[in-house]
């Protein structure tokens, strides 16, 4: 079974060093190998995050890269911001047009 290389794991290594069972540098067996999380971690509280592949202009993927650096987060980090602020605004309803005599023939 591998083990996650945490603190505790760590210390663990260093006594095993210190007790001469492994030399530092020596290559670990396999099965102790530090694990590691395939992809990045998940958004959500459960399971996989979902990913969307939206395509933009030049310019206006210029434009967010931009405004993303300035305010020091990633473009995908801002996508995300503006499409939470975006649902979370009360939806809009169409205007009605309003009919005036001259819009009848």
């Amino acid at each position: 079974m591998t083990k996650k290389l945490t603190e505790a794991r760590a210390a663990e290594l260093a006594e095993m060093i210190e007790r001469g069972e492994v030399e530092f540098g020596d290559p670990l067996p396999h099965d102790q190998w530090p694990t590691r999380g395939r992809g990045r971690p998940s958004l959500g509280a459960k399971g996989k995050s979902p990913q969307v592949t939206v395509r933009l202009s030049p310019e206006l993927h210029q434009v967010v890269a931009s405004a993303a650096e300035k305010s020091g987060v990633t473009v995908s980090d801002l996508t995300r911001q503006a499409l939470e602020e975006f649902v979370a605004r009360p939806a809009r309803r169409p205007r009605r047009r309003r009919i005036v005599s001259s819009d009848v023939a």
